[in-house]
């Protein structure tokens, strides 16, 4: 009897040992018995959308850095990354930072640029390769009305070119030299600096400069303040004009934000209101990540819907190094490929699937893509047998809320007895709404599926992720379980990396196969 309940206390350990990787240091985003440390996680106020990748020995953690928990805001992508299996993450670190024009102090205000949704692959020159969302200040798909159908560039003489707004609506242009032309076709004085320092996190894209001469800020480093003595600070592209903008424009550090954040205006040329994506790289397993780049032309139309996202966890490295990230809009979804190791993009045919989707490729090539539902029901599955160029729709029946989940494929070098060799395995979590009672985002579990030759999914266990004994300082939210990434750790164990309270903290752990394959039910 001693032993037994010896085994249960372990058990419980075991299942408690939560690693808080991103976590809100301030009351209403997380209770403050579950706070971080203000160093540790950089005075993060509030974080959403994880996404885990392991490279070699390293474990590279992402998400969203915000000022609240709403999809617009302030918010930032950060990183944090492990080099022991998990059990400690470096200080966190971000990577991206938008413009800001008022630092937003609540939740239903949007009064800057925001970054959201990070999705990262490795590449097979070695590179992490993070492709995320960006939109200029608007609230995003939130306030679909303020969105225009663009891809934010327009075709001139056969080259297509950043797309800008004067103050009277005309349509000019960024060309090749860094300045901007009139809708005349005009060089006017107004140019964009090409180069950003990745010390400031970038967060210089978008401002304009007026200068009498060459370009002072052209080829290097633009300031993260300007000093104005020789050409022209003017405001940036990606911010809301209110016809109180002053010439030269100034930048200043919020005086009442909870968070660091510049505030300045925008300038007299704006970026069309839409939603870009922007991919970053990094040759360091996530210590330094290069400049964004803005790739919406290659792969969005003027004729999409002013909406499209990528499906937040992870993208697929296919055997023949084609990289495939899932990319949705309302009601739809498709897949964006490269096969330059992510510098260059294209689009696939409608992936037969809806909303946010995750990839998994088994033996025999084929590419399963794993739908998040319209409502709480079965996750949508189609497949492809070309490389993700077509798609087939397919049917599979597991249960989940509404909402994003994780599809990972278990390599055959960790099988466990119990595993056939012959077939392939995937692991899914997501959120059952308490074992499928109602619709919530709660009671999290990892399935294992086991794939038939038909491509078919047969789910044969299922194992909780999270221990609400953990959580139980804060009763409403103990079973709460929403958005997750998993990923195969050099361990050899799962790691899983998950929201586990709303907004606020974002939890890693991990499991073996075996565990997961004796399951709970």
């Amino acid at each position: 009897m001693f032993l037994l309940f010896y085994y249960v206390i372990l058990f419980l350990v075991i299942e408690m040992n939560d690693i808080p990787v991103f976590v809100g240091v301030n009351e209403p985003s997380v209770p403050h018995e579950l706070s971080g440390d203000k160093i540790e996680m950089d005075n993060m106020q509030s974080c959403r959308i994880p996404s885990l990748i392991t490279q070699g020995d390293t474990i590279i953690a992402a998400c969203d850095n915000a000022n609240c928990g709403a999809d617009w805001g302030f918010i930032e992508i950060a990183v944090r990354w492990s080099s022991d299996n998990g059990k400690t993450f470096d200080k966190l670190k971000t990577v991206f930072t938008p413009p800001a024009r008022i630092a937003p102090k609540k939740d239903e205000e949007y009064t800057s640029a925001f970054a959201i949704d990070p999705v990262m692959v490795e590449s097979a020159d070695g590179a992490i390769v993070m492709i995320f969302d960006f939109y200029p200040e608007c609230k995003g798909l939130h306030k679909a009305e303020l969105l225009e159908k663009s891809n934010g560039y327009t075709v001139v003489n056969g080259k297509s070119f950043r797309k800008l707004y004067d103050s009277d609506g005309n349509i000019c242009t960024v060309r090749n030299d860094c300045f901007v032309y009139d809708s005349e076709g005009n060089k006017t004085n107004f140019y964009l600096p090409d180069k950003h320092n990745p010390e400031y996190a970038y967060q210089t894209i978008g401002d304009m400069y007026y200068t009498e001469g060459d370009g002072e800020f052209i080829g290097r480093y633009s300031p993260l303040i300007p000093d104005n003595k020789n050409d022209k600070y003017v405001g940036n592209i990606y911010l809301k004009r209110t016809g109180h903008e002053k010439f030269p424009a100034e930048k200043n550090y919020s005086e009442d934000s909870l968070y660091e954040c510049l505030e300045t205006s925008a300038a007299p040329f704006t970026a069309p209101v839409t939603s870009y994506l922007f991919v970053m790289k990094s040759y360091d397993k996530g210590i330094t990540w290069s400049q964004p780049v803005d790739i919406t032309s290659q792969i969005k139309t003027d004729s999409d819907d002013p909406f499209l996202g990528v499906g937040p966890g992870v993208g697929l490295r296919l055997d023949n190094g084609r990289l495939l990230i899932p990319v949705y809009s309302v009601g739809t979804a498709f897949v964006i490929y490269s096969d330059d190791n992510g510098d260059t993009w294209q689009r696939t045919d409608f992936c037969e699937n809806l909303d946010e989707c995750q990839l998994v490729q088994y033996s025999d090539g084929t590419i399963g893509c794993f739908g998040r539902p319209e409502k709480a029901g079965n996750i949508v599955y189609s497949v492809s047998c070309d490389n993700g160029i077509s798609w087939k729709r397919m049917h599979t029946e597991l249960y989940t809320s509404k909402c994003q989940h994780s599809v990972i494929l278990v390599p055959k070098n960790i099988y466990t007895a119990d595993m056939d060799m012959n077939k392939d395995y995937i692991l899914c979590s997501r959120p059952t709404g308490h074992r499928g009672k109602d619709e919530t985002r709660t009671d999290g579990y990892i399935a294992v599926g086991e794939v038939q030759s038909d491509y078919s999914i047969k789910w044969i266990s299922e194992k909780k992720i999270k221990n609400d004994l953990c959580y139980e300082i804060s009763e409403k939210w103990a079973d709460f379980f929403a958005y997750s990434c998993m990923s195969v750790l050099p361990d050899n164990s799962i790691g899983i990396l998950y929201e586990a309270f709303p907004s606020g903290y974002i939890a890693f752990n991990k499991f073996s196969v075996e565990s997961i394959m004796k399951g709970d039910i």
